[in-house]
């Protein structure tokens, strides 16, 4: 009888394989993911507009969606400050400064406020709320005739950043220790404005403040591009358009004078 031989299967056990990182190329695979992170972080930083661009969507914007119907805002001028554009603009006559991100998206309708100033004491700075209409007589009412003469005669040019909302015109003689405010009856912003320039004729008696009606000074206020209000001339070549808090004006009146 033949012997059958018996053939054995064998079985092999796959052997599990598992990734492992050397520790000394650890550092490559790091450094490559954060290189493309970085890429990422600078591709997605580079959606910024021009100011220009910027001030047209803002404008843009209100004039379709804000507004309502009859009134438009148009654009005055727009600056760079603190990482945003800051656009000034006027509806009906009247001065107001807004803030566009620097991509475009975000718009936002009311003054910023400087958290990294101090805040003063509200007793100590804030004057007592006149009662009933402002009376505009207590500031200068009327411009000199040198001063008015000498305005007119500057060539009208455009301005140029200073410092952030500070515009200043380079040709321009300078008349030291002025600030030349020009206003309008009925103006929100200008009523809110007054108690400041009271408080600002206080602090400062060497500083003449000159309160103007727009209408009866449209030739002068022209030459600083000033179309709303309120609107500043600060030492006859520098222009802050809207209204400023009393910290606000202060520190403005300091760094100019």
């Amino acid at each position: 009888m033949k012997k059958h031989s018996s053939t054995k299967h064998k079985t092999t056990k796959k052997k599990s394989t598992k990734f492992k990182i050397k520790k000394s190329d650890f550092w490559k695979y790091t450094t490559f993911i954060c290189v493309i992170l970085l890429i990422y972080v600078l591709a997605a930083g580079t959606g910024s507009v021009s100011e220009k661009n910027a001030g047209n969507i803002a404008i843009n914007y209100i004039n379709t969606n804000l507004l309502p119907e009859g009134n438009t805002a148009e654009l005055n001028s727009i600056t760079e400050t603190n990482g945003v554009y800051a656009v000034d603009l006027s509806i009906n006559g009247q001065s107001y400064t807004s803030y566009v991100t620097k991509d475009g998206k975000m718009l936002f309708t009311q003054e910023g406020i400087d958290m990294t100033k101090e805040v003063e004491a509200s007793v100590e700075t804030t004057p007592t709320q006149p009662q009933g209409p402002e009376d505009w007589t207590v500031f200068e009412n009327e411009l000199s005739a040198d001063i008015k003469s000498k305005i007119l005669s500057f060539e009208t040019g455009s301005p140029e950043t200073y410092e952030g909302r500070i515009l200043e015109f380079k040709s321009f003689e300078e008349i030291p220790k002025t600030l030349i405010v020009f206003y309008s009856p009925g103006c929100g912003w200008c009523k809110k404005y007054y108690p400041v320039l009271l408080e600002a004729k206080e602090k400062y008696p060497q500083l003449k403040i000159y309160a103007l009606e727009l209408n009866d000074y449209r030739n002068v206020a022209n030459k600083y591009g000033i179309t709303g209000t309120p609107g500043n001339v600060i030492n006859g070549k520098y222009k802050v358009s809207g209204y400023m808090p009393i910290g606000d004006l202060s520190d403005i009146l300091n760094k100019l004078s």
